[in-house]
């Protein structure tokens, strides 16, 4: 159970999670911004739920990637053959299903404890990381899928951080 963690936790690529993490920032940052100049809210979220926003955020690369490494396998055996799940260290089928078991759990706190409007971008992340995968052999049209496909965090963070506000739920 160790080594299929640490091996899960290197394919994630965590080293690159800023990109996500910042991405997203941008959306709570920006709503944070129209909440406190523009005095469109009274109250801001509280610091636990924007630390469950800010993690969602930030980890939602790694566990894209696990997606991304299973869909690539072929090209990877190639391009990236020392990869935990181009070596047959790291079961793929484990891996996507603890995968699937975060984005469940993200979906659920979504649901749940921040706003179902942020569904949609979330939603939309992952289409994006799928089609990614076939569309970056073309040239820019994959660049084109990367970006939107990270815009699709600052879309969820800007939501998600605004439903504490406006339900009122947040500490005072």
């Amino acid at each position: 159970m160790l080594k299929f963690i640490k091996l899960y936790v290197k394919s994630m690529r965590l080293y690159y999670s800023f990109v996500t993490g910042l991405a997203g920032w941008l959306g709570f940052a920006f709503y944070q911004h129209i909440a406190t100049d523009y005095r469109t809210v009274e109250i801001m979220p509280s610091v636990d739920r924007q630390i469950v926003i800010i993690s969602i955020l930030f980890l939602s690369w790694g566990v894209n990637q696990i997606i991304n490494d299973y869909l690539g396998l072929k090209e990877d055996r190639i391009n990236a053959p020392q990869r935990p799940m181009v070596t047959g260290e790291l079961n793929h089928t484990t891996a996507l299903l603890v995968s699937a078991g975060l984005m469940l759990g993200v979906f659920f706190i979504t649901w749940f404890f921040l706003e179902k409007k942020a569904l949609i971008p979330l939603l939309l992340g992952i289409l994006l990381n799928v089609v990614y995968e076939y569309s970056k052999s073309r040239g820019i049209l994959g660049n084109i899928v990367f970006g939107l496909m990270i815009t699709m965090c600052s879309a969820y963070g800007f939501p998600a951080v605004s439903s504490a506000a406006v339900s009122g739920l947040s500490n005072t």
